[in-house]
């Protein structure tokens, strides 16, 4: 039966790598948006873009954000299935020595 989701232990470190790749992408636009000068455009849309580049400057730091959330979640879950695996082999290798030996 599937989850309906897609999601593995294994495909969580490569959509981590995604999600890690995509907030370095938003830090970047933010930076470049924040250095950016409305100066050189006419003084009648100089406003406008001035307004432009700190709403998207925004817009980019709130993804960049977001997408951090979501790296420091996926690398939580990693880190969660990876001691959960780690256990269940502790567990049945006691099971297993419980059964007696070989035959």
């Amino acid at each position: 039966m599937s989850d309906g989701y897609g999601v593995t232990a294994g495909s969580i470190p490569l959509t981590t790598e995604q999600w890690r790749s995509l907030q370095e992408l938003m830090v970047a636009t933010q930076d470049g948006l924040a250095a950016e000068s409305p100066s050189g455009f006419a003084p009648s849309v100089r406003g406008a873009a001035a307004t432009f580049l700190a709403a998207w400057t925004g817009y980019a730091g709130e993804s960049s954000t977001l997408a951090d959330g979501f790296v420091r979640a996926l690398g939580s879950t990693d880190s969660l299935y990876g001691r959960t695996d780690a256990l269940s082999e502790v567990e049945l290798g006691r099971l297993d020595g419980r059964l007696g030996p070989a035959r």
